[in-house]
């Protein structure tokens, strides 16, 4: 009995799945279904299966039609390019982020110089990481400044190594990574500000997913009544460093698939700022290490992807006309 049972119901969800002509017997005097068959005609048989061939497209149809339309989702959520970039006055401190050493370099780095501290505000250490699950090196990193008065510039002596570039390779640069050079040239009209700003582009031969690169920049004002060692806390990321807020800077970067990724701007920090300028710390006091940063970039839309789109939305939307 259960076998039996189990039968019909299997033969009545085909059907209902498969709403077909059929045709049913039952015994007589009792009503209870005997069997179940095809119309035997000509006629009917050949609209069965006209009726049977049409309705088994349509559902083949909708399935890869959906297939596409997923397959797109799931190369989408794969399809990423993604960076992180720090900037601190330590290059050493940004070369221990995320490994066991971060939080000793960190209380080692706060017991620096106070003057030397200043000189390294503004000359800051900048680390670039091509993210782990990114599908591309990356091949270059910009920053704009886009606060009034300021600017890149190539050293303040002989003695800082800049040698007239305006970067300097840190010692701490992750090993095997080369730092192609970088340029300094004048955009306009850029984000939401008028005027001329700075964009510096640092080339690299090539950061593969996981890879990072280290180097200083130098920041000058063109301002003669400013402060002459601006502090990157200001000019980058906006912060009151005694002039008041100021506009923050925007970081960009290319990878080697030739997908630029857009300006994304800095976030002001909310921490006060204790020590800038000419006022300097004491000996005797502490100025913690922490890391100034941001991250961008984005989902790739890749041909295949596109391709892959358009037969799904054609797929469905043959179905609609049909229907």
């Amino acid at each position: 009995m259960p076998l039996a049972y189990g039968l019909v119901g299997r033969q009545q969800a085909f059907l209902s799945f498969f709403p077909l002509q059929s045709t049913q017997e039952t015994s007589p005097g009792t009503g209870k279904l005997e069997c179940m068959h095809w119309p035997t005609t000509g006629k009917s048989t050949m609209n069965f299966k006209l009726d049977f061939l049409t309705r088994s497209a349509s559902r083949v149809t909708i399935a890869l039609a959906m297939i596409a339309i997923f397959s797109v989702a799931a190369e989408q959520a794969d399809a990423q390019n993604n960076y992180e970039v720090n900037i601190s006055s330590s290059d050493r401190f940004l070369m221990s982020l995320n490994t066991s050493m971060e939080t000793i370099v960190a209380q080692e780095e706060m017991c620096d110089n106070p003057n030397n501290r200043i000189q390294n505000r503004n000359r800051p250490a900048v680390r670039v990481d091509n993210a782990a699950t990114s599908n591309s090196d990356l091949t270059s990193f910009t920053l704009r400044i886009a606060a009034d008065d300021y600017l890149f510039g190539t050293g303040d002596n002989a003695f800082d190594n800049f040698n007239g570039n305006p970067i300097r390779v840190s010692a701490y640069n992750m090993p095997g990574i080369e730092i192609l050079g970088a340029t300094i040239t004048d955009v306009t009209n850029q984000g939401s500000e008028n005027g001329t700003d700075k964009l510096l582009t640092v080339n690299f031969s090539g950061l593969a997913p996981g890879e990072h690169a280290i180097f200083n920049i130098d920041i000058d004002t063109s301002n003669a009544s400013e402060f002459q060692l601006p502090d990157f806390r200001g000019v980058l990321f906006g912060s009151d460093v005694g002039s008041g807020i100021t506009v923050p800077a925007y970081h960009s970067a290319n990878f080697a698939d030739n997908v630029n990724v857009a300006e994304t701007q800095f976030v002001t920090p909310d921490t006060a700022i204790p020590y800038t300028g000419m006022n300097v710390r004491p000996y005797q006091a502490m100025d913690p290490i922490v890391p100034f940063g941001g991250s961008g970039g984005g989902a790739i839309p890749e041909p295949t992807s596109l391709v892959l789109l358009g037969v799904g939305l054609a797929g469905l939307s043959r179905v609609r006309r049909r229907v």
